[in-house]
């Protein structure tokens, strides 16, 4: 009987063992979220008054005559490769439509920017129809926000009924929001049901005759066994 509570042990231990490494082989899948981040600095240039400053503005501007040009940046930081990017823009007029072009150059200030010294933009990543007043605009820029950092955008007008737009001094700002993948938080590590199986004791409670006396059979001497399987 002894042998067979043995082998039972045994073949509950090797299951548990199985089971557990399956478990650690399984590792956590990435998720996706959405993070959503407003504007670290904008303003827009005027080809009237080169020579002026409108950073803070509530009012982002853009037109072909005269010039006008809004420019944005955003400080992004995700913690997994970018799904994709848009940038959402509130027309607080009537527009005849938008065109976005990426800027590369990062040292532009909010206070300090005008004509005169705005950085140049790439060429255009996105474009919308025209738009109602009061309406939220949106743009596909994934192809200019990959990963964490600085990302600084250009808003073009389309043709002389210019655009005006809510800068982040006011209400309604620029958004840009950003889906990409997330790690999930480290497992905790499986419990070792094994050990536990090995520390396992029989305990049996048995009558034993002690020489010269005779024990009442309502109280037995107990005597502890322990498997053979137990581990220090």
């Amino acid at each position: 009987m002894r042998s067979s509570n043995r082998a039972s042990l045994a073949a509950v231990a090797l299951l548990a063992v199985a089971g557990s490494l399956r478990l650690m082989d399984v590792s956590a899948a990435p998720t996706q979220a959405t993070t959503t981040f407003k504007p670290v600095a904008d303003a827009y240039v005027d080809g009237s008054r080169p020579r002026k400053n409108f950073g803070k503005d509530e009012v982002l501007r853009a037109d072909t005559r005269p010039p006008k040009r809004a420019f944005l940046r955003f400080s992004v930081a995700v913690d997994g490769p970018v799904a994709s990017a848009t940038l959402r823009l509130f027309g607080r007029t009537a527009d005849g439509g938008m065109r976005v072009a990426p800027v590369s150059k990062q040292t532009w200030a909010e206070s300090r920017i005008t004509y005169r010294n705005a950085p140049a933009h790439e060429s255009v990543i996105a474009s919308s129809s025209p738009g109602a007043a009061g309406t939220w605009r949106s743009f596909d820029v994934t192809a200019h926000v990959q990963t964490s950092g600085l990302a600084s955008f250009a808003v073009l007008a389309k043709n002389a009924a210019g655009v005006s737009l809510g800068s982040r001094e006011s209400e309604r700002r620029p958004l840009l929001v950003v889906r990409h993948e997330t790690s999930p938080p480290p497992s905790p590590p499986p419990s070792d049901p094994v050990r536990g199986l090995f520390r396992m004791a029989t305990s049996t409670s048995v009558p034993l005759a002690l020489s010269g006396s005779t024990p009442s059979p309502s109280t037995p001497i107990q005597r502890t066994s322990t498997s053979s399987l137990q581990r220090a």
